[in-house]
């Protein structure tokens, strides 16, 4: 075939260069270059034939070419292999994140146990993602911290927008993936201001498998709308060896959940943010316990505020308020989370928890926090003079209060709890310091200081915490 190919160039640059000038030669396709010379008698129609036929082969040798070769990017420090059409593309990447803490003598659980300092591989997570045949997008990802889960493992079709030519992108999504509920969870743990997210996170059912469908479009001149809804059943990482185990994602529960958020102002140093979300959750009889998974913004620490336990659940609703916005290097965000657990007993009690926060953030270094405006949350922070190229990254300091009420009209007031502890009220300010040498590479620092009671017995569980992390993505 190359000798093919080589020969009917040659023929072809020989018979034109005698005939025309480079100039005029160099504007014409190969069959425009035949009929040339075909129409001033260099050749006949069987050399013409033959000439055109090898012109062909050429050209789809050289098309199969191109469409096989692959772009490899590391942008960013993130590797990303796409071909050169657009149709396919692939990256492999992943988070460390390396925690250590130190606890205050009178830090005690509701058992009179105190805490030990030490440090944890709390996440070292690596995901593939990427996408065939242009429409179709897929992601999985997997946490070897702690005990080893899978978190993301979805494929999402994306052509229905050019399909039926919709005027805003519509995104169906099948496979575990996050359930849309508030704007701390949406955020990645790798763009958190602080090293854990705030006590509304004790109220929200993080993953699930489902199906669900997302669009967003313009606001105004420089605003965004973002929908998020769909419906799941229980983490994949639950199996029938969990039945009878509870939990906000029991094994034969449905829900429906979603999330809708509007950003009216969306610029490079300005962003006004507010969205709403909620989830209804009906439970199977056959598995009907539930209990909240405490959090107590410090990883190493538990059963300090209680798990609310019950038994004969018929359903739970969740719903939640969120705002935030940003000004220059200044940022507040703030969040409400209310459940109401339904008891499946004729005239039996039902029970209603509470939590929220609030916090502010301050780049000392001029930054600003970065809005991602399809997906109603933010995102990377880019330093302006990172580390090694002129300057020393970016500085952000940031105080948070949270608030998390397990015992109002809780577990106490509810037929047949599964668990003794029944909950109580938390309070945490945390103090945190970050330093962003460049757009990948972080390094935090938290000071907690946490009160609450826990329930039957009044108990005072208290601790104060330093703790540090240093994390990197790839």
């Amino acid at each position: 075939m190359k000798q093919k190919i080589q020969r009917s160039a040659s023929a072809l640059v020989l018979a034109t260069a005698s005939l025309m000038s480079v100039d005029a030669a160099a504007g014409l396709s190969n069959e425009q270059l035949l009929d040339v010379l075909l129409q001033n008698g260099a050749i006949n129609h069987a050399q013409y034939k033959k000439l055109s036929k090898l012109a062909k082969e050429d050209s789809q040798v050289a098309k199969k070419a191109i469409e096989n070769e692959v772009r490899v990017s590391l942008k960013g420090g993130h590797l990303k292999i796409k071909s050169t059409d657009g149709d396919f593309s692939m990256g492999i990447g992943g988070r460390m994140m390396v925690d250590t803490g130190w606890f205050s003598g009178n830090s005690n659980n509701i058992a009179g146990s105190n805490y030990q300092n030490g440090s944890e591989l709390h996440r070292f997570r690596i995901h593939m993602k990427g996408k065939v045949f242009h429409d179709f997008k897929y992601q999985f990802a997997y946490d070897f911290g702690g005990k080893g889960t899978i978190k993301d493992a979805w494929i999402a079709y994306t052509g229905l927008e050019k399909m039926f030519d919709l005027p805003v992108p519509m995104i169906i999504t099948v496979g575990n993936d996050k359930e849309p509920l508030g704007l701390e969870y949406i955020n990645s743990s790798k763009y958190l201001t602080f090293m854990e997210r705030g006590l509304t996170q004790s109220l929200v059912p993080e993953r699930a498998i489902g199906i669900s469908l997302k669009s967003h479009g313009e606001l105004g001149e420089e605003g965004v709308w973002t929908f998020w809804g769909g419906w799941y059943g229980n983490d994949v990482n639950k199996d029938n060896r969990n039945i009878g185990k509870g939990g906000d994602k029991a094994l034969g529960s449905q829900a429906f959940a979603g999330r809708i958020t509007l950003a009216p102002i969306v610029t490079k140093t300005e962003v006004l943010h507010f969205g709403a979300s909620v989830e209804q959750r009906y439970y199977s009889a056959s598995n009907n316990s539930l209990s909240f998974k405490e959090r107590a913004e410090q990883h190493r620490v538990s059963n300090f505020t209680g798990k609310p336990g019950f038994t004969h659940v018929d359903n739970t609703t969740k719903f939640g308020l969120e705002a935030s916005g940003v000004y220059g290097p200044f940022a507040l965000q703030g969040e409400y989370m209310r459940a109401h657990v339904v008891n499946a007993n004729p005239g039996g009690q039902n029970a209603n928890f509470d939590a929220w926060y609030g916090f502010a953030s301050w780049f000392v270094t001029g930054e600003s926090r970065r809005y991602k405006k399809h997906e109603g949350a933010f995102t990377r922070v880019k330093p302006a003079r990172p580390l090694g190229k002129g300057g020393w990254g970016a500085l952000e300091m940031a105080y948070r209060y949270s608030y998390l009420d397990l015992s109002a009209n809780g577990a106490a007031d509810f037929p047949n709890p599964t668990n003794a502890v029944q909950g109580g009220i938390r309070h945490n300010s945390t103090i945190g310091l970050n330093w962003y040498p460049n757009s990948t590479v972080k390094f935090m620092a938290n000071y907690v200081w946490s009160h609450g009671t826990a329930k039957p017995t009044v108990v005072d569980t208290n601790y104060n915490a330093f703790q540090l992390r240093a994390q990197i993505d790839f």
